[in-house]
């Protein structure tokens, strides 16, 4: 279910952006040995579509201050039903929140997957600026 929106990060090379990353996800259901867990909230006042929590063992890091060992990847239902967001959007709201777990962080450019949603964003693929910043940092 979820690696469709996965997907967009992985097979680069062949799709756009046409730009190659080392990055590989396998899905398992094992909880011990997931590096991304992906849950549902109905939030009604939480203001985001989505969220990432970045965690090292039980504790909540931020990704500026410390490194992490795994994510959390949360999508409000109940504010994209709300908003009725379109497939295209919600792919790339996940796409986003993916990024975050691979330590990206926000972009005001709305042709890159890292801009808000809010803002703008006009893409529901990695830009070839963000597969970039995936390298640099791995």
């Amino acid at each position: 279910m979820n690696m469709d929106k996965i997907n967009n990060w992985v097979y680069t090379t062949d799709n756009y952006p046409y730009y190659t990353t080392s990055i590989s996800f396998r899905e398992t259901s094992t909880k011990s040995s997931a590096t991304i867990e992906f849950h549902n909230t109905s939030d009604k006042d939480l203001y985001a579509y989505a969220y990432t929590n970045l965690r090292l063992y039980r504790e909540y890091v931020s990704p500026a201050e410390k490194n992490w060992g795994w994510a959390e990847v949360y999508s409000n239902q109940w504010r994209m039903e709300l908003f009725n967001m379109s497939k295209n959007d919600v792919i790339g709201t996940f796409g986003h929140e993916i990024g975050h777990t691979m330590g990206l962080a926000h972009c005001h450019d709305t042709r890159r997957i890292m801009s808000l949603y809010d803002d703008g964003r006009a893409t529901y693929q990695p830009h070839v600026y963000d597969c970039q910043t995936v390298n640099h940092l791995y």
